[in-house]
């Protein structure tokens, strides 16, 4: 659930046996649906700088997957903090959470702001990356901030997500960084909902990220927030992409050579510079 980096702080991938008795997808259900209404107020003003720290290293590490054709999923979107922020940069954005209290105060949102649901909206969901859900379509990018350390099973999650991301398409995973190895202040009052109590290394986020069979792992350290018991915390952001076959067209400019023809193709096997769009690449070459 994006945006939770206030009420409480994250953590440590462990081992999966050690979490399989606990069902933590419904403790933070619960969770967040007794919180939703006073959710926004507690984030406060270091959660929105948080998240434009988190907005802003986004959009440095890939300009180019964002424009007015990318559409994006915003996976436990929270009540919408991060899609606020990235709506005036892409198409549209889909947001999911588990908590409907959470979802409604999204949509609660994008209606006072005039915002047109089919640019905007956010969904009460449990993806099983099924093909059915969103009528079957896919993502140029999916985002997911201050929510991992929450999953009992971060790769499992990451292998659903690469489900809905375009051949090319990127995730985005804003989390905490654990630098000390230690169990993070402030935490103890929250571990039935935060399987993962320590943060995240950049060793271990590459490692989940790229469970997914997805590749070209970016790590950046990003901002740092004040959560609401006074504890500082540094955040991540980590990127990884689906490759994908990339055709490349030559025309050239002079038909009459026997050698080239009006056209040649080029087949380069994961070569997609930019990894981000399923894309042709068109280059004009002038042959004598």
């Amino acid at each position: 659930m994006s945006d939770h980096h206030h009420e409480h702080v994250g953590g440590h991938h462990r081992g999966h046996d050690e979490h399989h008795h606990h069902d933590f997808a419904s403790a933070n259900e619960s969770h967040y649906d007794q919180r939703a209404k006073e959710y926004e107020e507690k984030l406060g003003e270091e959660g929105r700088k948080l998240t434009q720290g988190t907005v802003g290293t986004i959009l440095k590490m890939e300009p180019l997957a964002f424009n007015k054709d990318t559409t994006v999923l915003d996976f436990a979107c929270g009540t919408g903090f991060l899609s606020r922020m990235l709506i005036p940069h892409v198409k549209t954005i889909s947001g999911v959470d588990i908590s409907q209290g959470m979802v409604d105060i999204y949509n609660q949102w994008v209606a006072k702001e005039g915002i047109d649901q089919e640019a905007m909206k956010a969904h009460r969901l449990e993806l099983k990356g099924d093909g059915t859900e969103f009528g079957g379509s896919k993502f140029d990018v999916v985002v997911c901030q201050a929510a991992y350390h929450h999953f009992a099973s971060p790769s499992e999650t990451t292998q659903l997500l690469a489900k809905f991301l375009k051949p090319g398409g990127s995730i985005f995973v804003a989390d905490i960084l654990n630098k000390t190895d230690k169990q993070l202040p402030g935490i103890e009052g929250y571990l039935d909902v935060v399987p993962h109590s320590k943060g995240f290394t950049e060793k271990e986020i590459k490692e989940i990220l790229e469970s997914g069979g997805l590749e070209r792992f970016q790590f950046v350290e990003a901002a740092s927030a004040i959560n609401h018991e006074g504890h500082e915390m540094q955040f991540f952001v980590a990127r990884v992409c689906a490759l994908h076959d990339t055709t490349v067209v030559f025309i050239t400019s002079n038909s009459q050579n026997p050698a080239f023809g009006p056209q040649k193709l080029l087949k380069m096997s994961g070569q997609d510079f930019r990894c981000n769009f399923n894309t042709s690449f068109f280059s004009s070459l002038h042959m004598e």
